[in-house]
């Protein structure tokens, strides 16, 4: 008898390990990161466009279970492949395949399957005999993160259920604490939800619903939307808990004011024999409003209201020819969605069992479909998939530059302070004295403030374990976006909407959450970038800005600023300096983005000295096409008289300056063209404050036909 018993103990030890072989994996790949490094073969390469290449890259690592992450549409900066010529980095990464296209010089992309690339002096990669190789690191699978959790949990309880072996004393102890963690992650939902984030991230449906081709296919994206909307009919506001309700109603109103408020306008005819258009443009706006009205009671009707916003920008893109990357607003859709994709699922696979568990007269093990504990769950995870957001943020300040927190040390943040000055966007330049002290002060304490930053985002991973400290850390997350904001004038305001609408309805939320769930919570936290847009906020901050003005000219010789906010939601691409060719900025100025910031070395090397290209050429870089159509529409709709601010505001809002009252006001008929001017400003250290020196200015003329026509060629 002994003898069988320790085969049965040697049996279950066995069984036990094996099971944990999965979550060995996942620690292996999460902590060691080996890297897999290929090369480029030239025959390989296929020619896509312009400067553009194309090369296949592999997809997996270990088959389905280990994969190499690569960018999607929600997902542009997901990828961490880098790519060398003759040894030499290339970059930057991520880029749009239409600048890799038009401007080459190292630019590549990592998609799907294939990496698209130019060469660093836009020469034929297939020809010009250099060598090109990659390395890339893998990460385990969403699905696969779930079975290595389960697996071993699961292959214990199994053992539990064999009545007839004699288990060992510590088994026993450990399936009693096993068999509790299993009731709670079932009386949670947990086992159902995880099965739906799992089919979310495989599935992708929030991308594949909220994109827009502009092609018949749009329709079955309609339809399907509408199909969602309906199926959770049953789904009503008397049965969901209020925590859910409330954070369904919020985001719903909020991105029906973004689709209904925010529309550009449109110099151009729609009519119904353009139906994706008409319906994008003409319909969806005013729909989205209707169906936000029903889903005040059934929240389910938010999803055709989440996505109409994306078609409606879209379809704007693709007729106007300046293509957006989407922001905050897709963070806040994409939480939307997936709360009411896992309610709706969660409600479905629970009745449908229910059914049939009492067709055969048993009852059913989950109840029947609406437990306000599992929906106040889906919320707590709409909070693990924000706080995504801030984790990776603080991933990719730590990987920048050497990848060993050179951030924390070296990157001087408080040139944010004098960029928002050179942009006009400083909520305190009206104090310049206050405003000198506090860049001081900053720059004093700038490790600290950067540690701090760095700590407040990466402790988000660890706040989720401690229900009662959620909403106290949320509130505090926005206490860090309303500094941001006085000091910088970078408004964060969907994600302070965001913050704020999770954090009362945490602080409803009686319920302790399971341990499974919050292993769930915390592996979404991990995994978010594999299935949902996250915002990864990471680069160094330099003191040298690009900063673009345009001025309305009249006849008799009057300046008028057009301001960024005229835009619309173009309008913090415009305060970026993104108007103009892709790479020509560069040749001629910093080579810097946005507030003054860089994300290569060499760039920042190139922006803390504040140093130019050498060139006489006092040209404007040639200005995109599209930008003239932009302007035309913005005239257009400027001259009605009919418009008001709040039809103004725009994602990661700016306080960019004053002068929308006076532009609105402007007499049109008096225009006679507009005047792009392009400066390169640096600011300069001056004890405890700075000056803005402007060290190179380029301005263009641009007679009010040609604003017009929309039509010009490109020098």
């Amino acid at each position: 008898m002994h003898g069988a018993a320790g085969r049965i103990n040697l049996l279950i030890i066995s069984t036990i390990l094996l099971s944990c072989l999965p979550l060995l994996m996942v620690a292996y790949f999460s902590i060691f990161s080996p890297i897999y490094r290929g090369s480029v073969k030239s025959q390989e390469i296929g020619h896509v466009g312009g400067d553009a290449f194309s090369a296949p890259v592999p997809h997996s690592y270990l088959g389905p279970f280990v994969v190499f992450v690569t960018d999607t549409v929600s997902k542009g900066a997901a990828s961490n492949l880098q790519l060398f010529e003759d040894g030499k980095n290339l970059g930057p990464a991520h880029s749009l395949h239409v600048d890799i296209s038009m401007d080459g010089r190292g630019r590549f992309s990592h998609w799907g399957q294939a990496l698209i690339f130019s060469s660093s002096d836009r020469s034929d990669p297939r020809t010009n005999g250099r060598s090109y190789s990659f390395q890339v690191k893998p990460a385990p699978s969403f699905w696969f993160l779930i079975v290595a959790i389960i697996l071993p949990l699961g292959t214990i309880k199994a053992w539990t259920r064999q009545r007839r072996v004699d288990l060992p004393p510590w088994l026993l102890r450990t399936t009693i604490k096993i068999h509790a963690f299993f009731s709670h992650a079932v009386a949670d939902g947990v086992p159902i939800l995880a099965l739906g984030l799992v089919l979310i991230l495989a599935l992708n449906p929030i991308d594949a619903l909220t994109i827009s081709t502009g092609s018949p296919n749009d329709f079955w994206r309609i339809a399907t939307v509408m199909l969602l909307a309906l199926g959770g009919w049953r789904l009503t506001a008397e049965k969901l808990p209020r925590p859910f309700l409330w954070v369904c109603r919020t985001f719903t109103i909020v991105l029906a004011g973004f689709a209904f408020l925010r529309s550009f306008p449109i110099d151009f005819e729609v009519t119904v024999s353009q139906p994706v258009a008409f319906h994008h443009l003409m319909v969806g706006p005013i729909a989205g409003l209707v169906f936000a009205a029903f889903a005040w009671r059934r929240p389910t009707f938010g999803f055709y209201t989440a996505c109409v916003g994306f078609w409606y920008r879209e379809e704007i893109e693709r007729h106007y020819g300046f293509v957006l990357g989407h922001g905050e607003e897709k963070t806040l859709a994409g939480t939307l969605m997936m709360l009411l994709l896992l309610a709706l699922f969660y409600y479905l696979v629970t009745s449908a069992h229910h059914s049939i568990r009492t067709r055969y007269g048993a009852e059913g093990k989950f109840g029947s479909g609406i437990k306000s504990v599992v929906f106040n769950n889906i919320v707590l995870l709409a909070v693990a998939l924000q706080f995504s957001n801030y984790f990776h943020s603080s991933l990719r300040k730590w990987n920048l530059g050497s990848g060993s927190g050179d951030w924390i040390l070296t990157n001087p943040t408080y040139y944010l302070l004098s960029s928002g000055d050179v942009l006009g966007v400083l909520p305190l330049a009206h104090w310049p004295a206050v405003n000198q002290w506090i860049f001081g002060q900053w720059m004093n304490f700038d490790l600290v403030s950067n540690a701090l930053t760095f700590g407040l985002q990466l402790s988000s991973i660890v706040v989720l374990w401690f229900k009662p400290l959620l909403a106290p850390f949320i509130l505090l997350l926005d206490l860090w976006h309303v500094g941001v904001a006085v000091l910088t004038g970078i408004v964060f305001w969907i994600w302070i909407i965001l913050n704020v609408t999770l954090a009362v309805a945490i602080a409803s939320i009686k319920t302790s959450p399971s341990v499974a769930l919050r292993l769930l919570m915390t592996v979404l936290v991990i995994d978010a970038p594999a299935g949902f847009s996250i915002f990864m906020a990471g680069w160094y901050d330099t003191p040298a800005v690009n900063h673009l003005t345009i001025q309305a000219i009249t006849d008799n010789g009057e300046r008028i600023p057009v301001p960024p906010e005229a835009f619309r939601f173009y309008s913090y691409s415009l305060t970026m300096a993104t108007a103009f060719e892709a790479g020509e900025v560069r040749k001629f100025f910093f080579p810097t983005t946005g507030f003054g910031t860089a994300q290569f070395p060499g760039d920042r090397k190139i922006a803390d000295r504040c140093l130019l290209p050498h060139s006489s050429s006092t040209d404007l870089p040639p200005i995109n096409p599209a930008v003239f159509r932009l302007l035309a529409a913005v005239q257009m709709d400027a001259a009605k008289g009919t418009n008001f601010w709040w039809s103004y505001t725009y994602p990661h809002h700016l306080f960019a300056g004053a002068g929308l009252g006076e532009y609105l006001h402007t007499d049109f008929n008096k225009v006679i063209g507009y005047q792009f001017t392009l400066d390169a400003v640096c600011a300069v250290k001056t004890g405890n404050g700075y000056r803005l020196d402007t060290l190179r200015s380029a301005t263009e003329f641009v007679p009010i036909s040609e604003v017009l026509s929309g039509s010009r060629e490109i020098r």
